[in-house]
């Protein structure tokens, strides 16, 4: 009846170490999947504020333009709220690219405790098997 403990005992610390096995695995899947998220969001980030230069750029020209050109006040005046109108909405994609990127860390931060929980519970296991011999 021990040698059916032990062996049974045995098993499962067998069948504990290939499940951790499986969640470390799982677990820096996950990890890479979160880091290359967060790359491409820090890419398009990077674009949208090259894009929000570009459009700063324009609203300068288009601002001098309508100094040297009264008579085409109203249509300035349009572009210029236009222009606006997209660096709003510019700003507003970079504050979600920038929110993307803090949850991608956030959930990559989180990837990584778990992995450790994971090499943390299976040295108890070891513990508990050498133990249990």
């Amino acid at each position: 009846e021990v040698r059916t403990l032990a062996t049974r005992s045995h098993e499962s610390t067998q069948e504990i170490e290939r499940i951790i096995e499986q969640l470390q695995s799982g677990a820096k899947q996950a990890v890479q999947v979160m880091t290359e998220a967060k790359q491409q969001a820090e890419q398009r980030k990077t674009e949208v504020e090259s894009a929000d230069q570009t459009l700063k750029i324009i609203t300068e020209h288009v601002s001098h333009i309508h100094q040297k050109n009264e008579m085409m006040n109203k249509t300035m005046s349009e572009q210029t709220e236009i222009t606006r109108s997209v660096q709003n909405n510019i700003v507003n994609i970079n504050n979600l690219s920038k929110n993307t990127s803090d949850d991608a860390d956030n959930t990559s931060r989180h990837a990584e405790e778990i992995v450790q929980l994971a090499q943390e519970l299976q040295t108890l296991i070891h513990q508990f098997s050498f133990n249990s011999d």
